[in-house]
């Protein structure tokens, strides 16, 4: 008898902001801020050698009761961070973070979350994806790019306000160029061994 082998599923979200790809980035780059990111965490708990993003570990508690823990797998400064969860209180095998800010014409930029998951539990597990799960996890990444766009867009705004210019157009890429996590993940970031 061989074992059944359920398929990944995936959620890719993507959303414009208007603010610099650096204003996202700066962001982004500041890991141990995941209660500043998310409205959704109560606590974030950080472990992380100094000026070594890749490889810290990151442990959030939600409001909702879920704990996430995830490592960084690979970065790529300026564009690219993929997470990979090491535990987490929903029913998920297991489950990788690719979140990519793109320059886009003007001073705006895209940012894309994918998450590719995989639930636990089998065919139970993907019931439990269909009635909710997946719904609760686009949701979070909904909220997350909210947040992260409306604290991009107020700095700029702030920015702007005090005197502060200098923001340069970059080419703008279409959807098509962007590289899919396991595309992005194969080539120039630098992964953990």
């Amino acid at each position: 008898m061989t074992a059944r082998v359920y398929p990944a599923m995936r959620l890719s979200l993507r959303r414009d902001i208007d603010a610099p790809a650096s204003v996202v980035w700066a962001l982004l780059a500041a890991f141990p801020d995941g209660q500043l990111h998310h409205p959704w965490v109560r606590r974030c708990q950080v472990f992380l050698r100094p000026g070594q993003p890749l490889g810290a570990r990151r442990l959030c508690a939600f409001h909702a009761g879920v704990r996430w823990s995830d490592q960084i797998i690979a970065w790529q400064e300026g564009e690219a961070i993929v997470a990979q969860c090491l535990q987490c209180s929903l029913p998920l095998r297991s489950a990788q973070l690719c979140i990519e800010v793109v320059p886009a014409a003007g001073a705006r930029c895209w940012l894309r979350m994918s998450l590719v998951y995989c639930p636990r539990f089998g065919p139970l597990g993907e019931m439990f994806d269909r009635l909710g799960m997946r719904w609760l996890l686009r949701r979070a990444l909904r909220v997350w790019q909210r947040q992260l766009a409306s604290l991009a867009e107020g700095e700029v705004s702030l920015g702007l306000k005090a005197g502060v210019t200098g923001t340069t157009a970059r080419r703008s890429k279409p959807d098509s160029a962007i590289p899919s996590v396991t595309a992005t993940a194969r080539s120039g970031l630098r992964s953990v061994a």
